[in-house]
């Protein structure tokens, strides 16, 4: 098995690239903070020219992480532009392109954090309050004051009514503050498993991916100059490494709970071979985004 090169920061390592996709939760905040060192860094990569792409997993439009990002403190200085799962899905939403997307039909049952409807804008759908109005369902967040089991009778029930499901956040864990919690895609494994048909749209999968190569080669930079930066070897790593990017793991985020001081970077990945069906490995292991902590 190849071993990652290992890497106190990415100082060591930036100027090999022209390109950086930079995960959001785990690599930039843990949902309250910004990591130490993180603004200084994203900026000396935008001073020397670099082009930094913020690639989330997020059912929010592009807009919206923007807004929260701004509030955190990284704004237009600090990266070039943000790609969100719930941005690629809205606009295959409005498109209707793909096959998927064509009979949705006009009602959409939302399941999203605080009533958060930014993926729907621009579309044609109207909300529905009760699932058996529903066409379809939309799967973006989670309500942290709702129990599991609030969902049990809403799933069960689109899934007697065999409704088409979109999973705009296929994260399976995400970091909040110093807490790593159950990520929203855990709603929709578990309608696949009451038989509901499913699409995922996010990392690792293809798509979004897409959407990415396309934007940096409208701006003269191809694979081989691009550096895809993440927390989840399950999503950043392996979804950068199918499209035959180099990638980078740090430990922030969600490895947290894995490095203990002195363990040995065989065992961390021997706990994830637990939980990932592809053991993919990153080209580098780095301690953290930024150089000054």
């Amino acid at each position: 098995m190849q071993k990652p090169k290992l890497l106190p920061n990415l100082s060591k390592v930036k100027d090999k690239f022209e390109g950086f996709i930079i995960d959001q939760w785990g690599v930039i905040h843990d949902g309250e903070k910004v990591y130490p060192g993180v603004k200084d860094f994203l900026l000396e990569l935008r001073v020397k020219g670099k082009e930094v792409l913020i690639l989330s997993n997020s059912g929010k439009s592009s807009l919206r992480n923007k807004e929260r990002l701004q509030k955190l403190g990284i704004n237009n200085e600090h990266f070039s532009e943000v790609i969100t799962s719930g941005e690629v899905t809205r606009l295959k939403l409005i498109s209707k392109n793909e096959d998927y997307y064509k009979n949705l039909g006009s009602k959409c049952y939302l399941i999203s954090r605080q009533n958060e409807k930014s993926i729907l804008s621009g579309t044609e759908f109207t909300v529905v309050e009760n699932i058996e109005a529903a066409d379809f369902i939309l799967i973006c967040g989670l309500n942290s004051n709702k129990p599991t089991g609030y969902y049990e009778n809403i799933l069960k029930s689109a899934a007697f009514m065999n409704l088409p499901a979109i999973c705009a956040n296929p994260d399976t864990y995400q970091v909040s503050g110093k807490s790593i919690l159950k990520g929203v895609s855990y709603l929709a494994k578990w309608y696949e498993v009451l038989g509901g048909c499913v699409k995922y749209e996010g990392k690792p999968y293809p798509d979004i991916y897409i959407n990415c190569l396309k934007w940096f080669n409208e701006r003269g930079i191809n694979k081989n100059q691009i550096l895809a930066v993440g927390d989840s070897i399950d999503h950043d790593i392996l979804g950068g490494n199918q499209c035959g990017l180099q990638t980078c793991l740090v430990r922030t985020g969600l490895p947290v709970p894995n490095f203990k001081n002195g363990e040995e970077t065989s065992a961390f990945f021997k706990s994830y071979d637990q939980i990932s069906k592809h053991d993919p490995i990153p080209t580098y292991l780095a301690d953290q985004l930024n150089p000054t902590v």
